[in-house]
């Protein structure tokens, strides 16, 4: 069954607040954030299939932080995020350089999808592609 990236996110949101109205977690603004230690306003969600796993931050830290994976914010996003971990394109293979969580991330969105890590990059690419040539 594929799940798309934006119900990912939005059932991760759900989840949150569900634990924050039944007590088991506290509202971000009870906690400093982890980046600056100023007041924490969010929770961050570095991956979306784990959505109880949330950062406590700021305002601004939050946005300097960037989107989590899966990447739910659209096709423009998605292609920043490959070309800043693109590595070399060999034998008409793109290779990525990733840290451990963000491979551990994809390859869970892959499992998600149905497909593997390089079906995911594949169709990001190619919706990327239909909008704006980048490759």
């Amino acid at each position: 069954m594929k799940v798309s990236p934006r119900y990912l996110r939005l059932r991760a949101y759900a989840k949150v607040l569900g634990a924050i109205n039944n007590g088991t977690l506290r509202r971000a603004n009870t906690f400093d954030c982890i980046d600056c230690g100023n007041p924490a306003m969010e929770f961050d969600h570095r991956d979306y299939t784990k959505p109880l796993q949330v950062d406590p931050v700021c305002t601004a830290c939050h946005g300097k932080r960037g989107h989590g994976l899966p990447d739910t914010n659209g096709p423009d996003i998605e292609v920043d995020w490959i070309t800043s971990k693109l590595d070399s394109v060999k034998d008409g293979r793109l290779h990525l350089r990733l840290t451990e969580q963000e491979f551990g991330a994809l390859q869970r969105l892959a499992e998600v999808e149905g497909t593997t890590m390089s079906g995911v990059v594949r169709s990001w690419i190619h919706r990327l592609d239909k909008r704006r040539k980048v490759w």
